[in-house]
């Protein structure tokens, strides 16, 4: 016959070992995909590309498609299933459906743009071999200071004490070379708004990551080296043909080594 009180002992021991192994199973899931997945670590050196492709009206050449290309160095900090994305620019570029327009951001240009932390995690998919990425809604500001980056109104003009020649070259705001036809070329001073998220998800093998970029922007242009260069485009995000990649980088390597598109 067993004692009340060696019962209530056992008892106590039953307790706490299922109390140790359900806190065990929330320590090794907390934070974490469910799965192998979710053991993969991303922390290191990436390249990232993004093309952000529009729709814009312009004058004298209408409706066009754009292709805006940024390159960056990512440094990916990985706690569990949440990554904090340290990202510097190595280069930009656009395209146009039009031979005879030709936009330019100047080297200046790339090196004045700074992008803070991104916040980004890790989930299961509906494919149980890939492993989904989803990065938070991101906003960077350029050419200006202002107090709330996501709802203050930009600049309207160069007058205004928030704008500021953020690429160092005696311009307001920043400067985009144009070249029209090779007839006209110049620069036109833009402060910018670019607010975007990434979804997508990680390959297998843990050596890329890619999938689509939710967008929109905002342009105001403060001045242009020519009064015909001063115009104003209007353009609609194309998320469905907007992308992003990143690919695994060496330790080290800095942006003389990374991927050309973009870099001109």
């Amino acid at each position: 016959m067993v004692s009340i009180g060696k019962a209530s002992g056992e008892l106590a021991l039953v307790l706490a070992a299922l109390l140790v192994a359900v806190s065990g199973f929330a320590a090794a899931n907390d934070g974490a995909p469910a799965g192998p997945a979710g053991n993969m670590d991303l922390s290191g050196t990436w390249w990232e590309v993004q093309r952000f492709v529009d729709r814009a009206e312009m004058p004298i050449f209408g409706e066009l498609r754009r292709e805006t290309t940024a390159v960056m160095r990512v440094e990916i900090v990985q706690s569990g299933s949440q990554l904090v994305l340290k990202s510097s620019y190595c280069g930009a570029g656009v395209e146009t459906a039009v031979p005879g327009l030709r936009m330019v951001f100047p080297e200046a240009f790339v090196r004045a743009l700074v992008s803070g932390d991104r916040h980004a995690r890790l989930e299961a998919s509906d494919d149980s071999a890939l492993l989904g990425f989803e990065q938070e809604w991101y906003v960077e500001i350029r050419g200006a200071t202002v107090a709330d980056p996501l709802h203050d109104p930009l600049p309207e003009s160069a007058d205004d004490p928030r704008v500021v020649d953020q690429d160092g070259d005696g311009h307001p705001g920043m400067t985009v070379g144009v070249d029209l036809l090779g007839l006209i070329r110049g620069e036109v001073y833009v402060v910018q708004r670019v607010r975007y998220r990434l979804v997508g998800w990680v390959e297998p093998n843990g050596g890329s990551i890619s999938g689509r970029i939710e967008w929109n922007d905002e342009q105001v242009v403060l001045g242009a080296s020519s009064p015909l260069l001063r115009v104003e485009s209007i353009g609609e995000a194309i998320w469905e043909e907007s992308s992003f990649r990143f690919e695994r980088a060496g330790a080290g390597l800095g942006c003389e080594q990374a991927p050309d598109g973009g870099r001109r």
